[in-house]
């Protein structure tokens, strides 16, 4: 008795090497020291003592009843192995409602939503009756498996049972409700609580989130009696999901100035609106708190960091990040490579993904896409196919339409259109819209117009509202003169209800976000604006800049034409930034189109007579100019 109680007091202080030492001593122990041995390797993760302890069971004729043999289970299940949990279950003859439902909330909880339904059957076939646990594990394995008809099952069982009002149930029913896309139907048990908690409030607001309802979620929010960091995350998160990424870093605000302290999903997500709004300093403060938080360990946010630096066009501090890293796994390369190919730097890109395969980090789907954009923003053709071949031939990857996509554009940038269609043609599955727009844009470029009406008719079958096949095919027709063509084009996008989705340029001037829309006149420093751009102009005229008025669609004047195009978005960004900055100052624009032949012709010339390096980021790749010159060689 004194060495049982010993050992006991032993494994509640975490002594396991002593109270191991104590058992072995022993022929057999008792079920209350047995379960004492297994909470303690339960709660240190321990399944090599735990395994141990079952050895010691078994080796010395002991016969666990129930309550022991659910320890068992339950320790090998805190050691994240289902398989050992699942041996020791269906061994036990005899089962209690907490031995099934330590089953189900395990493979619930492990990501095997299927097994834990399909044991949920089992258990009711077996006649035990479900109590409030059970059911709620239940619910989050219909959440994961997205099982709506079996979720609205387990409802009509709570209500029978006469469980309606337990809070931690109805919490379960709106978050099943929620990420089974029945939004409206998680609202509706939501009102109809008799009590909420913190974690019902919460699953409304992710619910709301997820399907980009931002403005009820929004309003759930406000109304909140007390909030918890998941709150605050749940609503962050799905701001900069959903590409509201001002509102995301406002938020974020708040939430530091009330001393909330953000996890590593918060963060993680307020980098995602950084980098999408090329945000750097507030990028930079945020990396700064990870690190005093002690969270630099954590991949994602590493990888989100790596974003963040090359999105905001820092790509030689993504890379220190990258290189401090101890442990990489395939998402890491995969953000530096993709990095790289969206700076153009296709030397180290093709350079990075050659140690990654050294490494022994199988390459995935999303290497290749970065791969191939690599290529394709440096003109690699050769190479391009390559790499395309070799994903089935080496690396057992089949292409994804992405990498068909980007195998056309490469062929189209280069002036390869022949070739590009003849690739589309073999295509082992049917072109899509990213497909045909590929092939359209690079008719554009070259002025191809019958191949490029195929291309526009494709793209418009298969997506007769997307309005850039419309635009970038009156392109071509008032490119070459054919007024009366882009017209009608033009035509048929009103007569449709099609419109143009706006350039839109954005610039970070002290942790504010400036965003200019083309002829825009709403900035309160307007005036100087255009005066600046109007210096500009002239000084861009006297070093040799000619207006490329040919992208302007309507059939106007030169003058006018040229008016038109030295009031896009970009241009105003600039000038923006030059009156806000003080010489020198690096700066640095996103737009969420492709910028003009116009814009960057333009921006070399700004870039030599203002004597700054410009950063743009545009809807394809980065383009650094300095002194006359862009990192793209021209070739974009």
């Amino acid at each position: 008795m004194a060495h049982a109680e010993n050992l006991r007091t032993l494994a509640k202080q975490g002594y396991m090497k002593e109270a191991m030492q104590l058992l072995y001593a022993m022929n057999q122990s008792d079920s209350y020291t047995y379960a004492s041995l297994l909470e303690a390797c339960a709660r240190s993760k321990s399944m090599a003592l735990g395994t141990q302890v079952h050895k010691h069971m078994k080796k010395s004729g002991f016969q666990p009843d129930v309550i022991l043999q659910t320890k068992l289970v339950g320790m090998y299940l805190k050691c994240r192995n289902l398989d050992y949990a699942r041996q020791v279950f269906d061994e036990m003859p005899e089962r209690n409602v907490v031995s099934w439902t330590a089953m189900i909330a395990g493979y619930a909880q492990q990501g095997e939503e299927e097994k834990a339904l399909e044991l949920f059957s089992q258990m009711q076939q077996a006649g035990t009756i479900a109590d409030g646990i059970t059911l709620s594990n239940v619910l989050r394995a219909c959440a994961g498996a997205e099982a709506l008809e079996q979720g609205k099952q387990v409802q009509a069982y709570i209500v029978k049972a006469g469980l309606g009002s337990d809070v931690i149930l109805g919490s379960a029913l709106v978050d099943m409700y929620a990420k089974t896309g029945c939004i409206d139907k998680a609202r509706h048990v939501f009102d109809e609580m008799p009590h909420r908690d913190v974690i019902s409030w919460n699953g409304i607001i992710a619910g709301y989130a997820k399907c980009g309802r931002m403005e009820d979620a929004q309003k759930v929010f406000d109304e909140m009696p007390e909030r918890n960091v998941i709150s605050w995350t749940s609503m962050i998160s799905g701001y900069a999901q959903h590409d509201y990424c001002e509102e995301a870093l406002t938020l974020f605000c708040k939430m530091q100035a009330l001393k909330i302290r953000p996890d590593e999903v918060a963060y993680a997500s307020i980098l995602r609106a950084c980098a999408s709004l090329s945000a750097l300093e507030q990028g930079k403060q945020v990396h700064a708190q990870v690190i005093t938080s002690r969270l630099e360990s954590y991949t994602v946010l590493v990888t989100a960091l790596i974003d963040v630096y090359t999105k905001c066009g820092s790509i030689v501090n993504a890379r220190c990040l990258f290189d401090g890293l101890s442990h990489r796994d395939a998402i890491c390369w995969n953000a530096m490579i993709t990095g790289y190919g969206k700076h153009g730097l296709a030397k180290e890109a093709l350079q990075l993904f050659e140690q990654m395969q050294q490494a022994g980090i199988k390459p995935d789907q999303v290497t290749f896409t970065g791969v191939l954009t690599a290529c394709n923003h440096a003109g690699l053709v050769d190479e391009g196919w390559h790499y395309f071949e070799s994903m089935n031939r080496d690396h057992d990857i089949a292409p994804v339409i992405e990498h068909f996509a980007i195998m056309v554009d490469i062929l189209g940038r280069a002036g390869k259109l022949d070739e590009a269609r003849e690739f589309i043609n073999r295509m082992p599955i049917d072109p899509t819209a990213e497909v045909w727009g590929a092939l359209l844009g690079a008719c554009r470029f070259y002025f191809n117009m019958d191949l490029g009406r195929y291309a526009a008719e494709q793209l418009i079958e298969l997506k007769p509202q997307n309005a850039g096949a419309y635009v970038v095919l009156a392109n071509i027709y008032a490119a070459i003169g054919m007024w009366d063509d882009a017209a009608k084009v033009r035509k048929m996008m009103k007569d449709r209800g099609i419109k143009k989705e706006p350039g839109c340029s954005w610039i970070d001037i002290k942790k504010k976000v400036h965003a200019f829309v083309v002829g825009d006149k709403s900035h309160p420093q307007i005036e100087e604006i255009e005066a600046t751009l109007e210096a500009l102009t002239v000084q861009m005229n006297e070093a040799g800049y000619v207006p490329n008025t040919n992208l302007v669609l309507h059939d106007v004047d030169e003058e006018q034409k040229e008016h038109i195009i030295g009031q896009h978005s970009e241009k105003l960004a600039i000038a923006f930034g030059l009156i806000s900055t003080p010489p020198g100052t690096l700066l640095r624009i996103v737009k969420n189109l492709r910028v003009c032949l116009d814009c960057h012709t333009a921006m070399k010339f700004i870039s030599k007579i203002v004597k700054r390096e410009i950063n743009l980021r545009d809807a394809a790749r980065f383009h650094h100019f300095k002194e006359g010159l862009c990192s793209c060689g021209d070739y974009w």
